[in-house]
């Protein structure tokens, strides 16, 4: 049956089929061929890019365009049965010499000329909801160069849109909170947002603050920054009877955001909250923002400093934002001003708690390059001072506007060699049969690197106490309270601070501790810490390991490709051995299988 003029093209027209097909198996009738092809499209996409065959971005752009189509991107729980899903694949009809061979995309419309044998835990780890963490050693210089910062990227994603000429913006985050603040913008009439062929910059021209009544509501997820961020943005729309309503996900409508909603009120906005008194859904009226003086309490959360400031400038009259103390991570806000500075509008500030705001549009700059992300620099920096390597993260230095580059500093007072340049950190661990030290750390500059700080505690020598992290309870989920319970669940003692954690550090190689899975409350800095401290203690397996795609998408292919971390599917989800897959249904032997012909629906 072999077709001498095939000559590779139905291979390549096989992407996403090695996947698709074995979902499909599961999941028909209830998905269709296509939907499971869709599925399986996007997972070899991740596969591709895992591998180190394909650009971050592209694995973005194939997302958007199923999605866009209305076609499924993510593969229902109840058909991630491993086993099954991998004897499916077994009898792909690309396989070759017992290994399954799949499609592997090199860019759009660009794939290697035949399929690529691929192994099988390879697939396991891409597929399986959880991983296990090996301990492991760094290999010899390791470099990692991280996504581009959220922080930086939902901001300058908002000024882009409400400024005025066109933007291209490289280096920009492509996550889950990325995409939530972009298709929050285009129901707001922002855009066209327009991929270059690399899908590495994105080009848009802004509205000059004229943004229009959305048709439907926001679905924000759990995305703290565009939830905050267009709280404001959405009382600069002006439409007699118009109102935009936000809305998020079960966590989001927990977080608060009442301290934000008040001083608006107070300043004449018309918000309602339409379940909790104190947190999302909200209705905010098309009426526009008078400005003038606009008193906020920054104590729970900058974002809501940040978020009066990003919009302020479009204001009826110029804003004075009075805070009545000091805000918390003030370095947040410091990165705002400076972004609005690179977009023409310069703040006049007394000290942390007074800011003054001109009436004024931002000029958008022609090009704009969005740092590497401090924040998941810390992560690969960590896991040279728990497993005693030396990593480099490319990007981050100390000339980043973003607090938690000073995460290196926090591990040289740990004991570990930190060299630093404005571009570039270089870490090394304690050598071998040396300790981490234990610290007592303000983290209040970089609250969002306390867990992986945290994870190197808990290994170190001594108590480590560190304070600052208030705010962290309000986050994703309560951050100080999960990192308590989840080290004790592995036999590590921890304890809550009014606002922070100690640490009781143990020696991993004198005291035997409990292997545990991990609750990651759809944290993705749960799942990243622990596997940081996976890398030191065996047993640690991480639930949800997909929740990294919210800000770091690559992040267990980098630690594996580039660190030379180690992961694995859990014992109970790998595919069964070739021994047990020789078996028919029921245990039958080969012999006594039956042969059952069935075709597409309508075939007759």
């Amino acid at each position: 049956s072999q077709d001498e003029k095939e000559a590779g093209v139905r291979s390549t027209l096989n992407f996403g089929h090695t996947i698709g097909h074995a979902i499909e198996g599961l999941a028909s009738p209830k998905l269709l061929h296509g939907e499971c092809v869709s599925i399986g499209c996007v997972l070899e996409a991740v596969l591709a890019r895992d591998l180190g065959h394909l650009a971050p971005s592209v694995v973005g752009r194939i997302t958007r365009l199923f999605s866009a189509y209305s076609l499924p991107v993510v593969c229902p729980p109840e058909y991630l049965v491993l086993p099954k899903l991998m004897g499916k694949m077994a009898v792909d009809k690309k396989n070759a010499g017992g290994r399954i061979r799949c499609t592997i995309l090199t860019g759009i419309g660009s794939c290697f000329a035949n399929p690529l044998p691929v192994e099988r835990v390879i697939f396991e780890q891409l597929m399986a909801p959880q991983l296990v963490v090996k301990p492991s050693a760094v290999v010899p210089g390791a470099t990692v160069h991280v996504p581009g910062s959220k922080s930086i990227s939902n901001r300058v994603l908002l000024m882009a849109a409400m400024g005025e000429g066109e933007i291209s913006i490289s280096g920009l985050l492509q996550s889950d909170d990325t995409e939530v603040m972009i298709n929050a913008l285009r129901a707001m009439g922002a855009g066209p947002f327009s991929w270059d062929t690399s899908g590495r910059v994105l080009t848009l021209s802004g509205l000059g603050g004229r943004f229009q009544v959305p048709r439907e509501p926001l679905y924000l997820g759990n995305a703290g920054t565009a939830a905050r961020f267009l709280t404001t943005c959405a009382t600069l729309i002006r439409a007699d009877g118009g109102a935009t309503v936000l809305t998020g996900d079960k966590r989001m409508k927990q977080r608060p955001i009442k301290d934000l909603t008040d001083a608006l009120a107070a300043c004449g906005c018309q918000i309602e909250h339409l379940e909790s008194p104190t947190s999302l859904p909200l209705r905010v009226a098309s009426s526009g923002l008078a400005g003038g003086r606009i008193e906020l309490s920054g104590k729970i959360s900058s974002q809501f400093v940040s978020s009066v400031l990003l919009s302020a400038p479009f204001a009826q009259q110029p804003v004075e934002l009075v805070l009545p103390e000091p805000p918390v991570s003030q370095s947040y806000i410091d990165m705002t001003l400076a972004l609005m500075a690179r977009f023409g509008v310069v703040v006049e500030r007394e000290g942390s708690t007074v800011y003054r705001v001109p009436k004024a549009c931002y000029a958008n700059p022609r090009h704009l390059q969005v740092e590497c992300d401090a924040s998941s620099s810390t992560y690969p920096l960590a896991i040279a001072a728990i497993t005693g390597g030396t990593v480099t993260t490319e990007a981050v230095g100390s000339a980043s506007i973003q607090g938690d580059a000073k995460f290196a500093a926090l591990l040289r007072d740990m004991g570990c060699t930190v060299e630093q340049d404005e571009h570039r950190t270089t870490v090394s661990g304690p050598a071998a049969g040396e300790r981490l030290r234990a610290i007592n750390v303000d983290m209040e500059p970089m609250t969002d690197a306390f867990m992986t700080a945290v994870a190197l505690a808990a290994v170190a020598d001594g108590t480590t106490s560190i304070t600052g992290i208030a705010n962290q309870r309000v986050k994703e989920c309560n951050r100080i309270e999960v990192m308590v319970t989840e080290l004790g669940k592995i036999g590590i003692t921890a304890g809550e601070l009014p606002d922070g954690i100690w640490v009781n550090g143990v020696d991993p190689a004198a005291m035997m501790l409990r292997p545990a899975t991990i609750a990651c409350h759809n944290d993705h800095r749960i799942a990243m810490s622990f596997a940081v401290l996976g890398a030191r203690v065996a047993g640690i397996t991480i639930g949800q390991k997909d929740c990294v795609e919210k800000t770091y998408p690559e992040f267990w292919a980098d630690m594996s490709r580039e660190l030379g971390m180690r992961y694995e599917a859990p014992p109970e989800s790998v595919a069964p051995s070739a021994d047990s897959a020789a078996e028919g249904p029921m245990g039958l032997p080969a012999g006594e299988r039956s042969v059952v012909l069935i075709g597409m629906r309508g075939a007759g």
